[in-house]
């Protein structure tokens, strides 16, 4: 028996939205039975995020650190930082070195005795407000190299969004009955 020889299997918005309200025994007709289900589904995936569940938008950041600045900001779309390092000589590939920090609490950093120490960063905290997500160093960048901050930051799930014919932001394999 041949095979299609495809893997490209994906639905749309709205057959997910279809999917459900068959396998519900009912039929998806009026325009707020479409709204409900954009809403629900939007509201699933805000919960696959909250729990940590959304690993496949794992990507990666990068901002070039300035002498006496401590505070950065991470991609708008950033909802965790995974892991942080400092790159040195970023331009040269063969001098190119990359440090990784160690991520301390909001607590072991407010306990650094002098938080204006400028050096070569060792440690980081995510400070996260309801706007950002920013990377907090110490000590702070110095000025006697350039550093660059490479850091791997978990992206929010994109919403449904109005068009029912998108793709959802979501891997294949986690659609499933």
């Amino acid at each position: 028996m041949a095979t299609s020889g495809t893997t490209t299997f994906n639905l749309d918005i709205s057959d997910i939205m279809e999917e459900a309200y068959d396998l519900c025994g009912l039929e998806l007709r009026s325009g707020y039975s479409y709204r409900g289900a954009k809403r629900a589904l939007n509201l699933v995936f805000l919960e696959w995020q909250n729990k940590g569940l959304n690993l496949w938008t794992i990507e990666q950041g990068s901002a070039i650190l300035v002498a006496g600045t401590s505070s950065y900001t991470a991609e708008s779309s950033a909802l965790d930082i995974v892991d942080v390092s400092i790159r040195t000589n970023a331009g040269n590939v063969d001098d190119q070195f990359d440090q990784r920090l160690n991520r301390i609490s909001r607590t072991e950093y407010n306990h650094q005795a002098s938080k204006l120490t400028q050096s070569k960063p060792t440690q980081f905290y995510v400070d996260k407000d309801n706007d950002s997500v920013k990377i907090v160093l110490w000590a702070t960048p110095d000025s006697a190299e350039t550093y660059t901050l490479i850091y791997d930051y978990v992206k929010r799930i994109e919403d449904v969004g109005t068009v029912a014919s998108n793709n959802a932001d979501v891997p294949t394999r986690y659609f499933h009955v």
